[in-house]
């Protein structure tokens, strides 16, 4: 096997992973009463598949990016929450139910944001632009809905043993996604550095603070609630937003990962004084 392929099933195996231990280890009927929270879920889709992307749409046009830089980010703005979020939530104070129905309903509204998104980013650019919205279901499919759903079942049968597994996998999944993220990054930093210019950083930096507070504001009056979708809003899908990204045919796809994983890099740290802030909230 290259050794692409198999760092990719190295992070793609972690992630499914992880989200089998979340499935494990939630409360019983926890999803069921996420989503019957539908106001909460509805402020969740409405910050993170029409504010975001409105925002980032509007941004990418009015700043002078790349192609690449706004393939990305524009992808980025339409995807699912990552996979591992709910776990960052809940230690947030968030809510375990709502974390996992938001993650759940995103994956989903993904399907509808995404190609809608590219049919106007098209008619701005005057050309239309490709899209394979079977690549975007799948990875949805692999990475959240199947193992979420199997953790979810394995638990209802056997509650004892799935709680026991879940915190194994976990420590496990988080010891491979770490492994191969870190190789991914060594192997990316020339491409990663060449896409970092100043209207991509700015770009990012406004997405990020943009989805924080946006987040936090339609968070609702729980505290936690607010915290946890100001995280969400803010994060995305990776591996969605690369798959979606390359198939628009904007840009080339190593300089598209490149900027995905820049804007992993540089959230994760321009959202750290509202992490440690919340943290102190929680």
């Amino acid at each position: 096997m290259e050794p692409a392929a198999l760092l990719k099933l190295l992070i793609v195996g972690s992630i499914v992973l992880f989200v089998l231990s979340i499935g494990l280890d939630a409360p019983p009927r926890s999803l069921r009463a996420g989503l019957r929270q539908r106001a909460a879920v509805g402020r969740s889709m409405l910050a993170m598949f029409v504010l975001v992307p409105a925002f980032t749409l509007a941004i990418t046009f009015l700043l002078p990016l790349d192609p690449a830089a706004r393939a990305a980010l524009l992808a980025l703005s339409v995807s699912p929450v990552p996979p591992i979020l709910p776990a960052k939530e809940t230690r947030l104070g968030g809510d375990i139910a709502l974390a996992l129905a938001r993650l759940v309903a995103a994956g989903l509204a993904c399907l509808i944001a995404a190609p809608l998104l590219i049919a106007i980013a098209g008619l701005i650019l005057g050309r239309e632009l490709g899209s394979d919205p079977a690549a975007i279901a799948r990875t949805v499919l692999v990475t959240i809905l199947l193992p979420l759903g199997a953790g979810i079942a394995l638990a209802a049968m056997a509650p004892g043993p799935a709680a026991r597994a879940a915190s194994t996998l976990r420590r496990l999944a988080t010891l491979l996604l770490g492994l191969g993220f870190g190789v991914l990054l060594l192997k990316a930093a020339p491409g990663i550095l060449a896409v970092a210019t100043g209207p991509a950083m700015l770009a990012i930096a406004l997405m990020t603070a943009f989805g924080l507070a946006v987040g936090h504001w339609l968070g609702g009056p729980d505290p936690g609630s607010r915290r946890g979708l100001a995280i969400a809003t803010a994060s995305r899908h990776p591996g969605v937003a690369i798959g979606l990204a390359a198939a628009t045919e904007i840009a080339a796809r190593q300089p598209v990962v490149a900027v995905v994983l820049l804007y992993l890099v540089a959230g994760a740290i321009l959202s750290q004084p509202y992490l440690r802030w919340a943290k102190g909230q929680s």
